[in-house]
């Protein structure tokens, strides 16, 4: 957004651009010389601004959200930790089944608590007696075979927030204001409704060149395949394996194909 409003500010106002845009970009700098400056948001490309006076942008370091670590079969991880303050001692479960919430969500805060719940509403409507219950591996691939199907995640209230995020940024104006989230969503929509896999992945092949179509669309024409494809994973949109192109967070990529697409 702020960078957005300067850019909007400068092109419509050559002083403005001059006189206030272009010196507090070196003020950033300056600023950054003896201080961290730290910029958050999910576009990385935002503050390519005026790139022919633009001292900001040729020290911005990207860094990854800072996601929940997890390691398969630790009972301590920050992730596991997570799951037990969630679940308040009312719902005993073992490694086996955080392994699985983990690989579900790659370490999201916000979805993770959003995937537990949907998973509590279905161990109501199975009348499971809490007490007597632990929950594993084989319980969430139960679980998952109704409730992570997209017409599932379609109707569920839990995922209402990111329903909303995914369908604004697949939208014609998502393609306007946000072209790099537009693509980052409409490459996890794509990877959602064409992998089989329940890991959510494709090669690189199969999908350059849809992403190379998609980023001409979008008008993206700073960007390679290669180049998005780092971004994006910079941004925990992806994970890049040898040839394989994976989405991070499959919950993601399975919620962006539950909702609309722009054509």
């Amino acid at each position: 957004r702020l960078f957005g409003r300067l850019r909007v500010a400068g092109r419509r106002n050559e002083d403005a651009r001059h006189l206030v845009i272009q010196p507090l970009l070196d003020q950033f700098v300056e600023f950054a010389t003896e201080n961290l400056l730290i910029l958050l948001g999910q576009q990385p490309n935002a503050h390519f601004i005026f790139m022919d006076q633009n001292q900001l942008s040729a020290y911005v370091q990207q860094e990854p959200y800072p996601l929940f670590s997890h390691e398969p079969g630790s009972p301590n991880s920050e992730f596991h930790e997570l799951v037990r303050r969630t679940f308040q001692k009312t719902l005993r479960f073992d490694t086996s089944f955080v392994d699985s919430i983990f690989g579900e969500t790659g370490g999201h805060p916000f979805l993770a608590i959003n995937l537990l719940r949907d998973f509590v509403d279905w161990l109501i409507q199975q009348r499971v007696v809490p007490s007597k219950l632990l929950l594993t591996a084989e319980l969430f691939k139960e679980y998952s075979t109704h409730g992570l199907g997209l017409s599932a995640i379609g109707r569920s209230r839990h995922y209402r927030y990111f329903r909303a995020a995914a369908s604004e940024a697949l939208s014609v104006e998502g393609i306007e204001h946000s072209p790099w989230i537009h693509v980052a969503y409409k490459v996890l929509r794509h990877m959602a409704l064409n992998s089989v896999a329940d890991s959510i992945s494709m090669s690189y092949t199969s999908i350059e060149e849809y992403l190379e179509s998609s980023l001409i669309s979008a008008r993206l024409n700073s960007y390679t395949t290669d180049s998005f494809l780092g971004s994006a994973a910079e941004s925990n949109f992806i994970e890049l394996s040898d040839d394989q192109v994976k989405a991070r967070i499959p919950l993601l990529a399975r919620i962006s194909a539950a909702v609309g697409a722009a054509t």
